[in-house]
């Protein structure tokens, strides 16, 4: 799983504290950190410096895990710390550790860099909208695709000019501006990409029927917030906060690889041939089952949050007997569908659910 860490100001402290927070979760035993990857340009300014890696290095090894660490040129520039993570549940995962400027070249030169790769659009967005995507896309893609090998080296270094630059005003300072290469179409320009890359956004948001409980902002971490009064509205839950979204996701994917998992067992007691009654109750202890272990791994504000609300609606910590949801369904087949609903708010708000 991939969470991207957008750093609104990422000066020396701001990263410096990042980093700090890496090396106590590391002390802790909370997190594993396998490897790290410092991405920069040649000439670039790097999120995460030497000093950074070796810091990580050695708290890692002061609790006996090794770590690879490793300063990275990249061809395009891309900069970005890429944190490969191991958490004590056995789930895997990546943080990137990018600046605001940064990601916004990032989010656009992926149209170029597709183009280049031969890849296709099309899944990203419904029939409907594929004509206007393709009016954005093509003729950037084609101009991309024209670029003989010379022209694509000088695109590149292009391009790698553009993030020292961003990285540079992300630091405070104000340089100047850097030039498309001569022979070079403008449709690949950055400030063109980017303006592509926000009609595309919007294009893809056109047909998006949001939750009634959570809005689009891009203060949240995955770019959504849940409307004020409503069940994730909560002061014990902040999605503008990359660690509390990384620590929710982690949880939330380990319960819905869980689903998965009974989707499989509902599947074989069907063609077993047991009735609904005995998958229905199975289904529901084995839902209670998966929500203990997954408290197991939340804070004691969170679970006694959890516990009082279900011992309100059910007059149990845990969740209801499979005997409260008959009586309030009056049929096992419906009790096994409302059991492994999944709520598409907070796998919207912890960016599962796209």
């Amino acid at each position: 799983m991939l969470l991207l860490v957008p750093v609104k100001e990422p000066n020396k402290a701001n990263i410096d504290q990042i980093v700090n927070s890496l090396s106590d979760s590391i002390a802790k035993g909370d997190l594993e950190v396998t490897r790290v990857n410092s991405l920069v340009g040649k000439d670039g300014v790097p999120y995460l410096t030497q000093a950074h890696l070796d810091s990580l290095k050695k708290v890692s090894e002061s609790v006996n895990r090794n770590i690879d660490t490793r300063m990275v040129e990249y061809d395009s520039g891309y900069t970005a710390g890429m944190v490969y993570v191991k958490y004590p549940s056995g789930v895997r995962g990546e943080i990137q550790i990018v600046g605001e400027k940064v990601l916004d070249i990032a989010n656009a030169e992926h149209i170029p860099y597709d183009a280049f790769l031969g890849k296709p659009y099309a899944g990203a967005f419904p029939k409907e909208n594929l004509g206007k995507a393709s009016e954005i896309l093509d003729p950037i893609r084609t101009a991309a695709t024209s670029l003989d090998e010379v022209q694509k080296a000088k695109y590149l270094g292009y391009l790698n000019s553009q993030y020292t630059r961003a990285r540079q005003i992300e630091q405070g300072a104000s340089p100047a501006a850097v030039n498309l290469p001569e022979g070079i179409s403008g449709k690949l320009s950055v400030d063109n990409l980017i303006k592509a890359n926000g009609a595309l956004n919007q294009l893809k948001a056109t047909n998006r029927i949001l939750p009634d409980d959570i809005y689009a902002d891009t203060r949240g971490v995955y770019g959504y917030l849940p409307k004020p009064g409503s069940r994730y509205s909560d002061e014990l839950y902040d999605f503008t906060s990359p660690e509390f979204v990384s620590r929710q996701r982690e949880i939330r994917l380990d319960y819905l690889s869980g689903s998965d998992e009974l989707e499989n067992v509902i599947s074989s007691m069907r063609g077993n041939g047991r009735s609904a009654e005995e998958i229905g109750t199975r289904v529901v202890m084995q839902r209670n089952s998966q929500k203990i272990w997954a408290r197991e791994l939340m804070t004691s504000a969170e679970v006694s949050r959890l516990e009082a609300g279900n011992i309100k609606r059910y007059g149990d910590p845990v969740g209801p007997t499979p005997a409260q949801l008959f009586k309030k369904y009056g049929d096992w087949n419906v009790v096994i569908k409302k059991s492994m609903e999944k709520d598409p708010s907070i796998n919207i708000l912890l960016g599962i659910e796209k």
